[in-house]
């Protein structure tokens, strides 16, 4: 069974959150996804809360960063229930071990705080330049310029 080609992503998350999740959103454009993100996919002056509810619905999925601040904004709630009613797939990436809500449960969701493990499995001996990354995105906000 093949995976459909996902065309357009929205990005869902928590500004408070907002340095961790601006590196991985680079990091998924990097592989060539487009994907919707408020501070860079929003003109000023024009009504915010009208571009997410069309970016979410042009959307083919959703990435919902998920974390205490997340759960905790009625923005994000937002974002997630439109989806919800629009149809879409749901990509949880949790930030962290925060419960996902009753309606999301059924979503599989991409646990990062479990990545680091699985990747010293497959390079025991040595840091990889990639877990470094994940290790600043995850821990110490946005990376530094020349780490991207």
């Amino acid at each position: 069974m093949s995976n459909p080609v996902i065309k357009n992503l929205f990005a869902s998350y928590s500004h408070k959150d907002g340095p961790a999740v601006h590196g991985l959103v680079r990091l998924l454009r990097v592989t060539g996804a487009p994907i919707f993100l408020d501070v860079d996919s929003i003109p000023a002056g024009t009504k915010w809360r009208q571009i997410i509810e069309q970016a979410i619905s042009k959307a083919d999925a959703v990435v919902l960063f998920w974390s205490t601040h997340a759960a905790q904004s009625e923005q994000v709630q937002q974002e997630w229930r439109v989806a919800l009613s629009f149809g879409k797939d749901i990509i949880p990436v949790c930030l962290e071990h925060t419960p996902l809500p009753p309606e999301l449960s059924e979503y599989q969701a991409v646990f990062l705080q479990d990545l680091l493990p699985r990747i010293r499995e497959l390079a025991p001996t040595a840091i990889t330049p990639f877990e470094q990354f994940v290790r600043r995105l995850l821990l110490a906000g946005e990376p530094k310029r020349h780490d991207v």
